[in-house]
């Protein structure tokens, strides 16, 4: 946990830790597994993890993050956007 940068303030439903040290803390765990016995998902994710890089259709990533199913709308509700417009590029 000491590892974790804990300082992104994105509170989340029903933890104390912000969205980004639950998210970290997956690719920690997974990388004290010992990389080389990652499958090619695990790897995958210990480094979106690490990265903080949050995939909010990634219902793995979300499992994994110890996050409840209103904790997961929450946070969907705060960040996804249901429209994507691409600016017009001359």
């Amino acid at each position: 946990e000491e590892k974790v940068d804990n300082s992104d303030e994105i509170r989340v439903i029903g933890h104390n830790k912000s969205l980004m040290f639950l998210v970290c803390n997956i690719g920690v765990k997974l990388f004290k597994k010992g990389w080389n016995s990652l499958n090619t998902a695990e790897k995958f994710m210990a480094e979106v993890s690490l990265n903080s890089i949050v995939d909010l259709h990634d219902n793995f990533q979300m499992k994994s993050s110890e996050l409840d199913e209103q904790a997961v709308q929450d946070v969907k509700k705060r960040f996804m956007s249901s429209k994507l417009t691409y600016p017009n590029i001359n």
